[in-house]
Order: structure tokens, then sequence, then C-alpha cells
């Protein structure tokens, strides 16, 4: 979210700054096919499709902006 307020900069100990530009880049992210099995996580005893744990883990901390 500090993105998307444009909150995020940084001074390294060395006195350099780092800051958001004012046009900034837009992160696509594709989740991985429905055909890809994980086999570390299990459901009744089978693997789910990795797409599940990718789609799971962005959608909950992609930030959009309007």
């Amino acid at each position: 979210m500090d993105a998307v307020r444009r909150q995020i900069d940084f001074v390294s100990p060395e006195g350099k700054e780092y800051k958001l530009k004012e046009k900034t880049a837009t992160l696509v992210v594709r989740p991985r096919g429905w055909h890809l099995s994980e086999k570390h996580v299990h459901v009744d005893g089978e693997p789910i499709s990795q797409a599940f744990l990718t789609s799971g883990s962005t959608s909950s901390t992609t930030p959009t902006s309007s």
C-alpha cells in the first residue's frame, strides 16, 4: 500500500537517497498453469494445482490504485 500512496523512500547509511519516480512500473503476475501439481500441498491425499497457491499469494498482496 505504500507504493500506491507513493510513500516509499530510503536513505542509505552513506547518504544516497532512493524514492519513487513520477511514473512507476506496473507489475503483472501470471499464475502457473492448472496442469502443474504442487507436490508439497495435498487436499484429501492428492496434490493441488500450483495455480491455487500462485493466485492466492499474489491476490492478497497486490495493491490496486484508482
